[in-house]
């Protein structure tokens, strides 16, 4: 996930896309709290990349399962937070109870 992350900074964002979606995959295969980590990890590459419709996928995913954020870090996140523009982000970070 890191060459994916770092690809994605380099601009070479097809490669990130495709590196941390096989990333994702391969840390999902053994542990659901790596692969959640994993998985914000490959969200924020999409953001990156502009693909935002398969960023906002990734959240909806990540909400519902268990979070390394908060959605309120998520919202002033430097990264995520370039889809405050987007108002799916936020109603994606709204639909978060508290317990």
């Amino acid at each position: 996930m890191g060459i994916a992350r770092a690809e994605a900074y380099e601009g070479r964002l097809d490669e990130a896309v495709r590196d941390g979606k096989a990333a994702y995959e391969e840390m999902a295969a053994f542990d659901i709290f790596d692969s959640s980590v994993a998985r914000n990890h490959y969200g924020r590459i999409l953001v990156i990349a502009g693909r935002n419709d398969e960023a906002l996928a990734v959240l909806r995913d990540l909400i519902a399962s268990p979070l390394e954020e908060t959605p309120r870090g998520m919202a002033i996140d430097p990264v995520w937070g370039r889809l405050k523009g987007d108002p799916r982000f936020q109603k994606i970070l709204d639909s978060v109870r508290p317990l």
